[in-house]
């Protein structure tokens, strides 16, 4: 078996993954990742994912995923399935499903941290949440998450050592593309080693900045308030694209996400769809989170 520390929790896996941070304390451990055998009874369903609190299920051309409980994995890769793709759909899929069901909210965002505390930045693709994560990074921030993080109403924890960056990311930074992993042609994405220290331990939230495109001429700036929040974290949600809105607003997780929404400040920063602004974007994010 190999161990990890990943989302504060950890992993014993007969599965390795080489981009986790390996831990070496193997007397205990708090989910298990493990080969298993097709559900007869999934793949006789019409859908191909379902949530639950206890229980949850996907399955594609891949793989089929299994969650029990919050303490469990269990994978099968199709026979025509990548390997190398398992490996994502475990660290994506499987470890939200199991986030949920361990009461915590698996949100899909980048985080950084300093001393004071974490911040997370959230956006769909190409809104320049990469480029506000570099920002926030050269400033002395840490990373501690690229693509999914896991938060409950106080903290947020870390994933594991890497970043994805789009290719302007990789030019405009000097990495050499040939030492880089590319992950995604559709995105035109990298995967890179993070160069700074990295901390497996969780970090009080003292923000979460959620970028949008907008159809306005300039950048704008509103805060966040009330039962909005709630809507915020929701949205963000790493399956929230899987997920119908009943499975979103289950009572389990709508609790996790009312509390989150009690203590955590939102800032949405709206970026035009046309011209260079990401100046502007950092400027703004750096402004407000002095003022928190």
């Amino acid at each position: 078996m190999y161990f990890y520390k990943v989302y504060g929790v950890i992993v014993a896996s007969d599965l390795e993954f080489p981009q986790l941070v390996v831990w070496d304390d193997t007397t205990h451990w708090d989910v298990t990742v493990e080969k298993t055998v097709f559900s007869k009874e999934i793949e006789e369903q019409s859908a191909f994912c379902e949530f639950g609190h206890e229980y949850s299920w996907l399955r594609n051309t891949t793989c089929q995923i299994q969650v029990y409980e919050g303490k469990r994995i269990g994978y099968a890769l199709t026979g025509k399935g990548n390997p190398e793709w398992l490996q994502t759909y475990i660290l994506g899929y499987g470890m939200s499903m199991l986030a949920l069901q361990r009461d915590m909210l698996p949100i899909h965002c980048s985080v950084v941290a300093d001393e004071q505390g974490a911040v997370m930045i959230a956006g769909e693709s190409g809104t320049g949440k990469s480029t506000a994560t570099t920002a926030f990074l050269k400033a002395g921030y840490t990373l501690m998450a690229d693509d999914m993080a896991w938060a409950d109403g106080s903290k947020v924890y870390p994933a594991f050592p890497y970043q994805k960056l789009c290719r302007d990311v990789v030019e405009r930074e000097g990495y050499d593309p040939e030492e880089l992993i590319y992950i995604d042609e559709q995105k035109d994405k990298f995967l890179a080693r993070y160069r700074g220290e990295f901390s497996t331990e969780g970090r009080p939230i003292k923000g979460f900045l959620l970028l949008h495109l907008t159809s306005e001429q300039k950048v704008t700036v509103q805060e966040v308030n009330g039962l909005d929040r709630l809507h915020v974290f929701v949205g963000n949600l790493f399956l929230r694209k899987l997920m119908t809105r009943e499975q979103k607003y289950a009572p389990y997780i709508g609790k996790i996400g009312l509390e989150m929404a009690s203590k955590v400040p939102i800032l949405c920063i709206g970026r035009p769809k046309e011209g260079n602004t990401a100046e502007e974007v950092v400027k703004a994010a750096f402004e407000w989170i002095e003022e928190v």
